[in-house]
């Protein structure tokens, strides 16, 4: 069982080992979403049935490892060397579908999204930060309001045909559609080397943090302009 908008459907996990790809099928009909793994190209694609659209973002080429006890037993979570919980982001699609669909042609990911508009999704973090309202105390000086949509012009060097990779969004090395840099949070689960089934085999976790800059920022740098 999966749980989809909220309801639990049925699912289906089906492996191919000869094509290294898992698909992934979440209910049925209008509400079926289906979702491949495909190691062999490193790229994960996603089709809505409902919303008639598709989504592929990139994804690691290794295969997860199965333990021994995961072998003996279905319902124990694959083993691998590290997980990283990622609770800290939203996946966000480009706003144009993908020109050239060349790189999916021996895909499985074309045999279900051929027939359908294709988009890269890149990851984006959440600011879901709360204004607190504090009691009125008096201020010294002039205040003034600033709107924090307010930003100053930045440079798009697609002007100059200077095109850039979606991984870049993905594998967390610059931000394509940021005017600023941000911090981007993960955290890691480190295996003890000890009981092998989840959760035994990993202790609590650490929160690892980097700064995200923007894409335009590096080339501005590179251009020696900052």
């Amino acid at each position: 069982m999966a749980v989809l908008d909220g309801m639990e459907m049925d699912s289906v996990l089906e492996i191919d080992p000869v094509r290294r790809i898992e698909i992934f099928k979440v209910g049925n009909g209008s509400d079926e979403v289906l979702e491949v793994h495909d190691f062999k190209h490193g790229i994960t694609g996603i089709r809505f049935a409902k919303h008639q659209r598709c989504y592929i973002k990139s994804q690691t080429n290794v295969l997860p490892k199965v333990t021994e006890a995961a072998t003996a037993d279905t319902d124990t979570l694959v083993g691998i060397d590290m997980q990283v919980v990622n609770a800290s982001q939203v996946w966000v699609p480009a706003l144009e579908p993908i020109a050239n669909p060349a790189f999916l042609l021996d895909s499985k990911i074309w045999e279900i999204c051929q027939e359908l508009p294709i988009h890269w999704i890149h990851p984006t973090p959440v600011r879901d930060a709360e204004v607190e309202d504090i009691p009125d105390v008096d201020v010294r000086g002039h205040r003034v309001a600033r709107d924090i949509l307010d930003q100053l012009p930045v440079s798009d060097y697609r002007d100059a045909e200077i095109e850039l990779d979606n991984r870049l969004d993905d594998r967390g090395y610059c931000c394509q559609h940021c005017r600023r840099g941000y911090r981007y949070c993960q955290r890691y689960y480190e295996p003890l080397g000890g009981f092998n089934p989840y959760p035994y085999y990993y202790q609590g976790g650490r929160v690892i943090c980097q700064i995200v800059m923007p894409c335009n920022w590096w080339i501005a740098r590179m251009l020696g302009r900052v």
